[in-house]
């Protein structure tokens, strides 16, 4: 199956209890690098390819539900520098 994930960089609108901040550009670029990295590592990940600099389509055995579970403790360690805009079965 095809999947395709997209991310956004926290801006302003993001702020609250759970983000007390917006982080320098920098650091969205590298933890969007690091995040992809991750998932183009996890078993059952194919032919991941990079669209631009907030966007990763990959191939995937795994279903929608079992690789949110996968990338669950990736989104919970970069929660103060990224988001999740899309992640959808293509």
């Amino acid at each position: 199956m095809k999947y395709r994930i997209e991310l956004k960089e926290i801006t302003e609108r993001d702020i609250g209890p759970s983000c007390l901040f917006v982080p320098d550009h920098d650091a969205f670029e590298m933890h969007v690098s690091a995040f992809f990295e991750d998932i183009s590592e996890l078993d059952g990940v194919a032919d991941a390819q990079r669209e631009g600099l907030t966007a990763l389509a990959f191939e995937s055995t795994l279903t929608l539900a079992e690789l949110r579970d996968q990338i669950k403790v990736f989104v919970i360690r970069d929660w103060n520098y990224l988001r999740i805009h899309s992640f959808v079965k293509q």
